[in-house]
């Protein structure tokens, strides 16, 4: 949000500048202030918003064995999952790294999932925020209003394929 006394001090100079530029003398100046007070309230909107903006999710990852379309395509998997989550915001996803692409991790998944026949594995790492209305904390395991950081995200997939989201937490 914009600094309440940033916009103090603008309210002042703008006031400085009619009471001692403008004076009542033209019309013409009163209009060129009035122009020039829509101009600062529209810039420091404009910032307002840049700011929530980036106040989304952060995302990163880096890979040399997956494309970026690849790890897009994971992100979706675990963001259409996480919008589930009533009251609950994403802070940050992480994709975890190419070492967890293990056999070992391979295996695991696939015990999860009945012996399905996967060959990539992915594990993305978020923080998140909790709700603050106790009506979205039913039936869920939150605390109420808390930051959880590193809460697991691991999917699997036969090469080339859909990702599958197959377990979470922690």
């Amino acid at each position: 949000m914009i600094d309440k006394s940033a916009v103090i001090i603008i309210i002042d100079k703008v006031n400085y500048i009619s009471t001692t530029i403008i004076d009542g003398r033209s019309k013409m100046k009163k209009v060129l202030l009035l122009v020039s007070l829509v101009l600062v309230v529209s810039v420091m909107f404009t910032a307002c918003v840049i700011e929530q903006k980036s106040e989304s999710t952060k995302k990163s990852y880096v890979s040399s064995t997956y494309s970026d379309e690849d790890m897009e395509a994971a992100m979706k998997v675990i963001e259409d999952e996480f919008s589930t989550w009533k009251g609950c915001k994403m802070n940050s996803l992480t994709y975890a790294g190419d070492e967890c692409n293990t056999q070992e991790n391979l295996d695991w998944l696939k015990s999860l999932k009945d012996g399905k026949n996967y060959d990539e594995v992915a594990e993305f790492l978020c923080s998140f925020h909790s709700p603050t209305d106790d009506a979205d904390l039913k039936d869920t395991a939150w605390e109420k209003d808390k930051e959880y950081e590193d809460y697991q995200w691991w999917l699997a997939r036969k090469e080339g394929g859909d990702w599958e989201l197959v377990t979470f937490g922690y």
